[in-house]
């Protein structure tokens, strides 16, 4: 059985009912759809509005608050709380806070804006250990400071630069103009090794392009010797080794192939070659 669609509202109907029940002026409620809508939005907020507040957790957020009896700083003080104490606040009153907790069983009133929530509190615990540790640091260098500055020494001698700057950025706080004047300087090291390391990186990798990656060969160097052989199609790879000399290599090749008479031979080659791969002198 088909059903018909209301074009005002948009409801199924029956296909014998000729008028839509909700949208007629003489349906029994006389809302209609949008005033049915309208109701249910008016009960919801009613609701919402009588419905108790839910009770929130929250800390002290100062080293001591007071606790009254009532809402309000004449009121008797029955207690203190200290920071970071918890609570569960269940109800709010012109600013004041009514909460529980195991050492309030029957409650007590705060300031609400001394109070703060789990976030806040984790944020200020982390905050105060920073310090705390920061304060240790500062003490224990100011009692130690000999010892330290020769810890420092000795290790920028051994040129282990990362673990002294470690220990410099531990006392950093201090102020303190020698231990300032090792950082500046612990820094320019690392810098200048850094810098070290990259030219070394980008030599080597410059060097590196000149062999075959699968069989270490040289690459010029090969097509040399395959151009000197009398059967470059018999040329079989067997060994390259290379010493860096600063400016040049020095590339040594051990390889087989037949000679003129048609007889497989181990021939071993040496050349010297430029760092950019070019061959400059050969030594058989």
């Amino acid at each position: 059985m088909t059903t018909n669609k209301c074009k005002k509202c948009g409801i199924l109907i029956s296909p014998g009912v000729r008028l839509c029940p909700d949208c007629t002026p003489n349906n029994k409620t006389g809302f209609g759809c949008l005033g049915k809508t309208i109701y249910i939005f008016i009960i919801l907020g009613i609701l919402a509005y009588l419905s108790p507040k839910q009770s929130e957790t929250l800390h002290c957020g100062v080293k001591v608050l007071n606790v009254r009896n009532r809402p309000g700083i004449n009121h008797e003080i029955i207690g203190t709380l200290k920071k970071f104490d918890r609570i569960i606040v269940d109800k709010e009153e012109d600013g004041w806070a009514y909460f529980t907790n195991m050492k309030f069983a029957n409650g007590g009133w705060v300031i609400k804006k001394f109070l703060i929530d789990v976030e806040q509190s984790k944020i200020l615990v982390r905050k105060e250990k920073e310090a705390k540790i920061k304060q240790d640091n500062i003490d224990y260098f100011n009692s130690n400071r000999l010892q330290v500055i020769s810890n420092i020494n000795k290790l920028t001698k051994e040129k282990n630069f990362e673990k002294a700057l470690l220990i410099v950025n531990k006392y950093l706080a201090t102020r303190d103009i020698e231990l300032l004047n090792m950082y500046d300087k612990i820094k320019d090291d690392i810098l200048r090794i850094q810098k070290e390391q990259k030219l070394v990186a980008k030599r080597q990798k410059r060097i590196d392009s000149q062999f075959h990656p699968w069989d270490g060969a040289h690459i010029n160097f090969e097509r040399y010797i395959k151009r000197s052989m009398n059967d470059p199609n018999s040329y079989e790879h067997v060994e390259t080794r290379y010493w860096d000399m600063g400016d040049h290599l020095i590339v040594s090749t051990t390889y087989r192939g037949k000679n003129a008479f048609g007889g497989i031979v181990e021939v071993w080659m040496k050349a010297k070659v430029s760092l950019d791969g070019q061959i400059l002198n050969i030594f058989k």
